[in-house]
């Protein structure tokens, strides 16, 4: 305001409310400076851009205002389409559309006030994985094992599954009026564990192969997974898909893994292109191949950096057994036990590490824990303070420590 001190931390933050005021007005392109004269002036150079509307067509699961919260104009503030498509894109393949095709297109106005922002959608049938297949598993794992880890990957990367669903529409709708059902979309449901994603999947991978490494199968690798599904007939109607014989399932060889460049790929064997006329079944069958490997035998503990206990009471502690497989569970046991036995012996900053160090083969695993075992901890001195209504030797007398 005129009379105030021209404060130039104060002016910078009124400029960025201004600016944030005309973001938020719709002015994603609004640029606004000052600067600072003689004469105890304050120049503001307001370059407001171009005032931006958003239209979407085509959406029919998800309304305008969900869509555009989405793309979040507010903070990218780069109202381009090659930005925008990507950001609906994963936005629906998240709720289950894997087949969504999302095209933006900025139209601007020839006063160079205004431009829209046109969005175009077709949200395709929601795609389901209905079958999991796990080629080559050994061990005690279990298909049910393996699809609850993976279920329990799921949960973390699609939205969650709320306790009470939201009820339909044509429910809903004349209970409450006494109508037929109004215009607009039904409530999604919720569906994690059949949905499908790259990113999701490759998430899944690998905590399948940490899971299996931690059980000792050092050498576990999976992948490439595949997502088999048909390709619709062309003369299938626009709402429907029919497709003849059965799905197309890749050649699994177990005794041979493939190459470790090529087991993080994702293949597909039906990609659908609009623009050549390609559609795809709304269900498919992910394979996903586990390679275990042997599982891998610890037949050796050697412990360094000990002093104040011997090898052998520190391997006893550890309570780690030769001959059995190499499992991180057990690792991490033998961890905390020769901590706690430190601690017991006032080795309060004691430190322990552990590496594995494997056969060629992979097969047998010797177990290197690292001690330092650093000052042992002792009391200085014993203050008491704050006790007014208790002796200080009575409180003494129950303290189990002493000085020194």
């Amino acid at each position: 305001r005129v009379g105030q001190p021209r404060d130039r931390a104060r002016i910078q933050e009124a400029v960025e409310k201004l600016t944030k005021e005309l973001v938020a007005a719709g002015f994603y392109e609004a640029h606004v400076d000052f600067d600072l004269p003689q004469g105890g002036i304050v120049e503001l150079r307001v370059d407001a851009g171009r005032w931006f509307r958003v239209r979407i067509e085509g959406n029919e699961r998800f309304g305008d205002d969900e869509l555009e919260a989405e793309l979040n104009l507010d903070r990218l503030r780069e109202p381009n389409p090659d930005l925008l498509e990507p950001v609906l894109r994963k936005f629906y393949v998240k709720h289950g559309f894997l087949d969504a095709t999302v095209r933006f297109l900025r139209l601007d106005s020839p006063d160079g006030l205004s431009s829209e922002l046109y969005g175009w959608i077709r949200e395709g049938r929601r795609f389901r994985v209905e079958q999991r297949l796990f080629p080559c598993i050994e061990g005690t794992r279990t298909t049910s094992d393996l699809d609850a880890e993976v279920d329990g990957v799921l949960a973390e990367q699609f939205p969650e599954t709320p306790f009470v669903e939201p009820p339909p529409s044509t429910s809903l709708d004349p209970a409450l009026t006494g109508q037929k059902r109004t215009v607009g979309a039904d409530p999604l449901p919720s569906a994690p564990y059949e949905s499908y994603s790259e990113s999701a999947y490759q998430a899944v991978r690998t905590h399948l192969e940490n899971l299996y490494r931690s059980e000792g199968y050092l050498g576990a690798e999976v992948g490439p997974l595949t997502l088999a599904r048909r390709q619709c007939a062309r003369d299938s109607q626009p709402n429907e898909c029919r497709v003849t014989g059965p799905r197309p399932l890749p050649v699994v060889d177990c005794a041979r893994p493939p190459a470790a460049d090529t087991r993080q790929e994702l293949h597909e064997s039906c990609v659908p292109d609009a623009e050549r006329g390609i559609r795809c079944e709304p269900e498919g069958t992910l394979v996903v191949p586990i390679y275990p490997g042997r599982q891998a035998v610890l037949y050796d503990v050697r412990i360094e950096g000990n002093v104040r206990f011997t090898e052998r009471e520190l391997f006893e502690a550890s309570e780690l057994e030769l001959g059995e497989p190499v499992r991180r569970e057990a690792i991490d046991l033998a961890l905390r036990n020769l901590r706690d036995l430190y601690a017991e012996e006032a080795y309060a900053f004691a430190q322990l590490d552990s590496d594995l160090e494997l056969s060629p083969d992979r097969t047998r695993a010797r177990l290197v824990l690292s001690v330092t075992e650093r000052q042992q901890v002792t009391v200085r001195r014993i203050d008491v303070r704050g006790a007014k209504k208790t002796r200080e030797g009575l409180i003494r007398s129950r303290i189990a420590l002493a000085p020194n």
